[in-house]
């Protein structure tokens, strides 16, 4: 694979990987104030409401910003690509906003009949104009993706959406609101960033010319229809634990399970930050049929993710209550052990690379759709069964069994594109790693690891054992010193005695 290819990722990464820690930082931000001035209770009323309200937009979504960003790069004509973007936003506008009345419309029989919770029904039914404001930005940002611009995409879904949430949602509570008060403030926040949208599509691309164009529904809806179907299962495997846990026990039970699966999504960042150019530069590999590089920069991507992630996965995996308690109060300490499932599962979606991604890109959407219909099946028994026996735990060992599960699933299918994921240059740093690590925590917890303060000095530890580790081991390849010239070719400056270090290892042999 040529450096062109590294380049372009490395640069978008570490863009997106800076502004997804900020806007990660924002809504961690936002959970944080409402979990702590609302309760357990009334922040798991909110969670509820957003929760029903994400499920109707990813049903009006659908594959609809999967299908536009994989199709924009595939045709050369600018009309053509002004034709798919149009046809994109015009579809989700029709489809966000009549989903939204329907939602609006069977609020209070959600809110009572599904819930059993009279206060949910002017949330459900606030939280319904949020429908078409989400439809709209995700097109958006689809757009942008589709011709390669990281920086629109950034903007809009790493500052000014998670900004505006911020301060609307804490000027809100702060002024008494509360609940009702917490819903619309997200809303509005919604809906500033979809015009935001809007307007950056209009200056950045021009496709708001006034000259006619050719409707591509058709085109569009034979790709996205399965993925329209897939993307709407598979947010019920995301969601089904928010939803079963509300139906089965309390708000105050969905908002502790829903601040620990906040804190274990953090840790794909770093997996999201490559994300967003993978799909193109993978499904241009694909259409110039070259196996080799595609699985090269599949594994690439997936090691430098699972690197990054792995030092905060232990603390999560070792330390959850200590993190709980701190960043949201003890009354969330007892969903420690969701936080450590939750954290596992989600590792090993990393670790797993961004295998939904790369199926989308060399087009086997019916794979994804007949793979998610399997998935939500499994991981509705398994919430219908686990949650009465186990509670918030039995949730998370749902989910983490089917995020697990569908990883599998998906690989199992790229294995026909000699594509696989977990190499010896991946597996054996974190594997001496962990095992370096758990030594001196189980001597020193009880003295020494104690605090905020000891589980940032663990994470600092992981990181300094796993440098020299994953260059004695085995885990250094040449991909890793184009890395290096990509990133410095983007920040302007060189680091010799980096490169000569990377050199030396790839060049005797230590990578496999």
């Amino acid at each position: 694979m040529d450096s062109g290819k590294f380049g372009r990722l490395a640069g978008s990464a570490a863009f997106i990987l800076f502004g997804t820690v900020v806007s990660m930082g924002l809504s961690f931000g936002i959970r944080v104030v409402l979990a702590r001035l609302l309760g357990s209770d009334g922040y798991g009323v909110v969670v509820l409401g957003f929760t029903v309200a994400t499920l109707v937009a990813i049903v009006a979504k659908g594959g609809l910003p999967r299908g536009v960003a994989r199709e924009l790069p595939r045709h050369e004509s600018e009309s053509e690509s002004r034709d798919v973007a149009l046809s994109g936003l015009t579809l989700g506008l029709c489809l966000g906003t009549g989903l939204g009345v329907l939602l609006y419309a069977f609020s209070p029989l959600i809110a009572t009949r599904v819930f059993d919770d009279q206060r949910l029904t002017f949330v459900l039914q606030v939280f319904s104009f949020v429908v078409p404001f989400i439809v709209i930005r995700s097109i958006a940002v689809s757009i942008f993706r589709g011709y390669n611009r990281t920086g629109e995409r950034v903007l809009l879904n790493n500052f000014l959406a998670p900004v505006a949430r911020f301060v609307l949602i804490a000027s809100a509570v702060a002024l008494g609101y509360e609940i009702g008060g917490a819903a619309v403030a997200w809303v509005l926040g919604a809906g500033i960033t979809a015009v935001a949208a809007l307007v950056l599509l209009h200056r950045r691309t021009g496709i708001f010319v006034r000259d006619g164009y050719e409707p591509q529904y058709w085109s569009l809806l034979v790709f996205s229809l399965p993925l329209m179907l897939s993307a709407a299962i598979w947010n019920v495997v995301q969601q089904a634990d928010n939803v079963l846990l509300g139906y089965f026990s309390t708000a105050s039970v969905v908002g502790q399970y829903d601040i620990a699966f906040t804190l274990a999504k953090l840790l794909l960042a770093v997996i999201t930050a490559f994300g967003f150019l993978f799909m193109p530069i993978f499904s241009e590999l694909h259409a110039e049929n070259d196996a080799e590089a595609m699985n090269r920069f599949y594994n690439v991507t997936a090691k430098w993710a699972a690197s990054l992630a792995f030092p905060l996965y232990l603390a999560a995996l070792l330390f959850p209550e200590t993190i709980l308690s701190t960043a949201f109060g003890p009354e969330y300490a007892s969903a420690g052990g969701v936080l450590r499932i939750i954290s596992t599962g989600f590792f090993f979606h990393i670790l797993s690379g961004l295998s939904g991604n790369a199926l989308v890109a060399i087009g086997r959407t019916r794979t994804i759709l007949f793979v998610n219909l399997t998935i939500v099946v499994l991981n509705i028994l398994l919430n219908v069964v686990l949650i009465p026996a186990y509670g918030i735990e039995g949730a998370a060992v749902a989910s983490a069994i089917s995020y697990s599960g569908l990883n599998l699933l998906y690989i199992r299918t790229l294995r026909r594109y000699d594509v696989f994921p977990f190499s010896f240059p991946t597996l054996a740093p974190l594997g001496i790693t962990g095992a370096l690590v758990l030594v001196p925590w189980l001597i020193l917890r009880p003295e020494v690891i104690d605090g905020p303060l000891g589980v940032i000095l663990f994470i600092a530890l992981t990181a300094v054992i796993y440098l020299p580790v994953y260059v004695l081991s085995g885990g250094v390849q040449r991909a890793d010193v184009e890395l290096l010239v990509a990133v410095e070719n983007n920040v302007g400056r060189r680091f010799p005695r980096m490169k000569r270090l990377l050199v030396t290892a790839s060049e005797r042999g230590y990578s496999r």
